[in-house]
């Protein structure tokens, strides 16, 4: 049974067209730059504090859209983030608006795309699908922490495995959590001139990389692990 109606769908579809519309026809990828950002962050700044909660939506927005359409650029987004609302705030915002664009591209490719696919290449789909489903929750934060696939392939991909709802939402939960914060931290230090200096001199940064690297060689080690036993078994 599909997660959205088609008429659900259409809506998306209709505001996914008109913002590539505007991001082509403006030309956004060479305004979406460190450089402009750090030219105009002043003024930003300024706009976040007269309109905050405005800012807020409009941020949210604009991730939800961008991460959904696997455009160019989400990392400076999520950096963006840091300037206008700080390292708490800017991690929480872009959070959630890459869990909200995550959750609706998963629904558009398990409505349409992945029962369409399944019901014509279903006995060619089976090996991938058991192969993702077996270890569903680890394998999406595995390659959300390293991460080895763009963020809008993982979510279609796990549409396409027919991974439950939960799983997938649990480990877009907590995979993202390391590489967001990262991006927003490199943010808040990106005013200053010498931000990558004090970057690799702040103990955070360094704990930070250190911990996602930890993170990921458990989870590759303990999905290796399950592997032996189910193949054992």
């Amino acid at each position: 049974m599909p997660f959205l109606s088609k008429k659900s769908f259409l809506i998306l579809c209709m505001v996914m067209s008109f913002y590539l519309f505007v991001w082509f026809a403006l030309d956004l990828r060479s305004l979406l730059t460190i450089d402009t950002i750090l030219a105009h962050q002043a003024g930003l700044q300024r706009y976040v504090a007269d309109h905050y909660s405005l800012a807020v939506i409009l941020y949210c927005l604009t991730l939800v859209i961008h991460s959904m359409l696997a455009l160019p650029a989400t990392a400076l987004l999520f950096m963006l983030s840091g300037i206008l609302f700080g390292f708490h705030a800017g991690v929480i915002y872009a959070w959630i608006g890459s869990i909200i664009g995550g959750t609706i591209i998963f629904f558009i490719t398990r409505s349409f795309l992945g029962i369409a696919l399944h019901r014509r290449y279903g006995h060619l789909l089976a090996p991938f699908k058991k192969r993702i489903q077996d270890h569903a929750c680890i394998s999406l934060i595995i390659v959300r922490f390293i991460p080895i696939a763009p963020f809008c392939i993982t979510n279609i991909l796990a549409g396409l495995a027919l991974i439950p709802f939960t799983t997938y939402l649990i480990s877009l939960i907590i995979g993202i959590i390391p590489s967001v914060s990262l991006y927003v931290f490199i943010g808040t230090e990106m005013s200053h001139l010498t931000f990558v200096l004090a970057l690799l001199n702040n103990p955070l940064f360094i704990i930070g990389c250190f911990m996602i690297f930890i993170l990921s060689c458990a989870l590759i080690h303990y999905l290796r692990y399950s592997s032996r036993l189910h193949v054992d078994h």
